[in-house]
């Protein structure tokens, strides 16, 4: 037990209100049917993992307790607001997420984020320490200690583990040989790293120390906790002697990278999880990827777990779900590590399921990690420190500054948080679970919202509209709306009717899904010629239409007004050349960060989607996805001039530019907070987006000063990228009429999902700035005029390349020729051949492929035939699409 040193009135009365002093109540799990009464829970999991927790699961768990009823629910997990640096806006977020259900399960990348010593401060989630001290089944010699205490601070257990990965130290064997180094052991010191770094630098090797891996360096340098374990809760103690003395020998570390751009992926020396080494492509990894503990000895373990929200009112039910999910091997499957020994599920020599081959150094590894492992608990505060030292210019770095300020603002925030949990404006409520319905009242539909969000905005607004279309239709007693992340061939199976924010419809398998042209015929109020131009061919096969458009998601350029006014240049207009965009980035460079470039593309498929379009407006196509399969041109000169004048922003620093040709140029990046124009969808709804005033919830960039322009055209060439977001019936529908009674309601309405309008009535809509805003729909107006241009050259999004694997697949080389130019100063027209090269032996090879025929294939079996093509005509391929 932790002694109590110092402990003020306020903090003792804050303690006991958070169950930290309260009594030990023995409770058995025993006798858990005997003494809870029916009731129905929820389960909060991360858009992404709803499937993990499939029928199985939960009918196990109710068969073990039957007086106990689950609902899950999408939980917003992801890239939660960090505490150091707005506690207060980190606490609304947890404070939401805690009343979203009862029971909350979050994955390891999103750990630390979301079960934070100012969360529990704030009494946000429950105390589990009584549960486990009278459990009598809990069995906690099965968990692995390192990972049991992960969560333990303040004489609390605040989430139980399910598995973890590990942060370790990545490094290129090739680049220590020609630096003629000794490679990395785990018993490096800071003194070990800075020669290592200094020497590879000097060779020509990147390395890659800045940013949030700051903290996994700190912390195993230091190596000892920065707090005070003697006083509760635990104060920050940040100004030691060692905290001092590493500062000072890191500063001259990040000098070495102060102003130079490095794509952290192919780095010689960097930071990175051994998940990412085990599952990373071929040429990702590579035979000279390896690993070893950070210098100091340590690794960090990020930990899957759930938690229980403090907000409750069943905590013995919420606990007996904890408890029941920490044993089921499903959950584990997307770390390295098992948190208990009899969910291990080995294959081949994996410590985790469906894992490839582990080799026996990478096994040691993960034995190493998990025995000098540092977890949440041994982290707090150390964000702090990496903060304040962000705040620092590289340069000037003075260490003594950057302790103080990250121990002044760790006690405000801790002070913050405790305060927090007495004021009744900022209190946790977990929403009801939904009522059953009587059957005999009509029937239920399913309706399946896919987004790429974490959490749907506007969900109490759809289900009004849903409720309204119920009491008008006779039969029919409840929409339940299922918000997820549901691919296609998921979604015929899980729901009645559903919703995609992109059209499967070219590659769906058209049994599992319902032609639409008879009830569109039926349907007097439909006029099929309103749809603007693009979006119904998008949801139509064979001559019949399978799925009804409700908006799109164009991609678009935003711009900051203020810097272009900075820059004294105007502000971009609809329609402006591509030459004014390149002089803009000249004049923007002037007012950005030596390091910073002025465009950025941090949106879903962004940088290949947004580089693509800039490449058709100085007059290049190197793909033609008029045809089918897409007609591959990367050696036509003027393609390659194109290409090179786009690739030369980028090399300049005008353009930020990050490696594309390793994940067919799907990488998320994060905004970089400064930049004055960056492109991504006008879409307030997917990956999290919410356009308008406040603060975007993925990256830190005030999103209210920035307004949307179309891409620039040159030479008479207008490029657009956009998505569909469509409408569908399962095959399996028990009432389809109500279905699309529903889904053609719901069409009417593409604000409650931030769509742009996929009909001219309504973008002619008088009304239409009243639900989206002046200059969103002044946006919309002048996007659709692009749309129906027959000039406008349409670059497929992301998702028209998931559902075109062919387009997809060409661009993969053709990327990679970027990166090699970008990143590598290869020679262009040697790595366009290449690629060209690769893609005519993977469009020769599928000529050879009978055409695609639903009545007689299954898509997987076509789409094996397409993937053996481009493995044969280049073998890096096969690991990155599988089998």
């Amino acid at each position: 037990m932790v002694a109590l040193k110092r402990v003020g009135a306020l903090t003792l009365i804050a303690l006991i209100g958070i169950g930290v002093l309260g009594a030990r109540a023995v409770w058995n799990i025993q006798n858990v049917a005997a003494v809870i009464p029916a009731v129905t829970i929820t389960l909060g999991v991360p858009f992404y993992a709803q499937d993990i927790l499939n029928e199985r699961v939960l009918a196990d768990f109710k068969a073990a307790n039957p007086g106990i009823g689950v609902q899950i629910v999408v939980a917003d997990t992801v890239s939660q607001p960090a505490a150091a640096k707005d506690t207060a806006h980190h606490l609304d977020a947890i404070q939401k997420l805690v009343s979203t259900a009862d029971v909350i399960l979050f994955d390891s990348a999103d750990s630390r984020g979301v079960i934070t010593p100012e969360a529990t401060h704030a009494g946000y989630y429950l105390n589990l320490s009584p549960f486990l001290e009278g459990d009598s089944q809990l069995n906690a010699t099965d968990f692995n200690p390192a990972l049991f205490r992960a969560f333990q601070w303040d004489g609390g257990t605040w989430a139980l583990p399910l598995a973890a990965d590990a942060t370790v130290l990545l490094y290129d064997s090739v680049a220590f040989d020609r630096a003629n180094l000794s490679y990395p052991t785990n018993a490096w010191t800071i003194d070990d790293l800075s020669r290592a770094a200094k020497a590879l630098t000097a060779n020509g090797s990147e390395i890659a120390f800045r940013g949030d891996d700051d903290l996994a360096l700190y912390a195993s340098l230091i190596g000892k906790p920065l707090f005070d374990p003697d006083v509760l809760p635990n104060p920050p103690q940040i100004d030691q002697p060692e905290v001092r003395t590493v500062l000072d020998k890191l500063a001259a570390l990040q000098r070495l990278q102060s102003g130079v751009k490095v794509d952290a992926e192919s780095a010689a020396l960097r930071i990175g999880s051994i998940g990412g080494l085990i599952f990373a492509p071929p040429e990702a990894k590579g035979p000279s990827r390896r690993a070893a503990l950070l210098p100091g000895g340590h690794a960090l373990l990020n930990v899957r777990g759930v938690a229980v929200s403090g907000a409750t009112q069943n905590t013995e039910a919420s606990y007996t779900l904890a408890r029941f999910l920490t044993l089921r091997p499903e959950l584990t499957q997307f770390g390295v590590m098992s948190a208990r020994r009899s969910t291990i599920i080995k294959q081949d020599e994996g410590f985790g399921r469906s894992h490839p081959k582990i080799p026996q150094e990478v096994a040691q590894l993960l034995t190493d990690a998990l025995a000098t492992g540092l977890t949440a608990t041994d982290l707090r505060f150390y964000d702090y420190l990496v903060a304040a030292t962000a705040k620092q210019n590289t340069d000037s770095f003075d260490p003594r500054a950057a302790i103080v300020a990250a121990q002044e603002d760790a006690l405000k925030a801790q002070q913050i948080a405790l305060d927090r949990h007495g004021d009744s404006s900022k209190v946790a409520v977990v929403a009801t679970s939904v009522p059953t319905i009587d059957p005999k009242r009509g029937s239920t539909l399913k309706f399946g919202l896919t987004v790429f969000a974490t959490s749907l905005p506007q969900k109490a607004a759809i289900q009004a509209l849903a409720d309204q279309f119920v009491a008008r239709t006779p039969g029919l007693a409840h929409i339940e709306i299922l918000g997820g992340f549901d691919p296609f061939e998921s979604a015929t199976r899980k729901y009645d009717c559903f919703y995609l924010p992109y059209s499967a419809v070219p590659s769906a398998a058209l049994d599992s899904i319902l032609n639409l042209d008879p009830f569109m015929s039926a349907d007097k109020n439909l006029n099929l010629a309103d749809f603007i131009g693009g979006a119904l061919a998008a949801t139509t096969r064979d001559n019949k239409v399978w799925s009804l458009p409700i908006g799109i998601t164009p991609t678009v350029m935003w711009y900051d007004s203020a810097a272009f006014a900075n820059a004294r240049i105007p502000t971009p207009t609809f329609g402006w050349d591509i030459s004014a965009f390149k002089d803009a980035l000249k004049a923007l460079k002037l007012v950005v960060k030596a390091d910073q470039a002025p465009f950025i593309m941090p949106g879903p498929g962004g940088e290949g989607i947004s580089l693509l379009m800039l490449v058709a407006a100085y007059g290049g196509l190197p793909i033609d996805w008029t045809t089918t399969p897409p007609t591959v041109k990367f050696t036509d000169p003027a393609n390659v001039a194109a290409i090179r004048q786009v690739l030369d922003l980028a090399k300049s620093g005008l353009v930020d530019y990050r490696s594309l040709g390793r994940d067919f140029g799907m990488t998320i990046a994060a905004n970089q907070p400064g930049s004055p124009l960056y492109s991504d969808q006008l879409n307030g709804v997917n990956f999290g987006r919410l356009f308008g005033a406040g603060k975007d919830p993925i990256n830190p960039v005030e999103t209210g000063k920035f307004a949307a322009v179309t891409f620039p055209r040159g030479a008479g060439v207008q490029a657009l990228s956009y998505s569909t977001g469509t409408l569908y019936i399962s095959a399996k529908a028990q009432n389809p009429d109500a279905c699309y009674g529903w889904i053609s309601t719901l069409a009417a309405h593409p604000d409650l999902l931030s769509l742009m309008p996929a009909r001219q009535s309504q973008l002619a809509d008088p009304n239409l700035p009243s639900l989206y805003g002046d200059s969103l729909a002044a946006v919309y107006r002048e996007v659709s005029k692009v749309i129906d241009d027959p000039a406008t050259l349409k670059v497929p999004s992301l998702f028209d390349g998931g559902s075109n694997i062919s387009g997809f697949v060409v661009e993969y080389w053709l990327f990679q020729a970027w990166d090699s130019y970008v990143l590598k100063d290869a020679d262009l027209d040697a790595a366009l051949s290449d690629a060209q090269t690769h893609a005519g032996a993977y469009t020769t090879c599928t000529a050879g492929l009978p055409a695609y025929d639903p009545a007689s294939q299954k898509y997987p079996d076509y789409l094996r035939g397409l993937i053996g093509c481009a493995a044969k005509a280049d073998g890096r391929i096969k690991a990155l699409l599988g089998n």
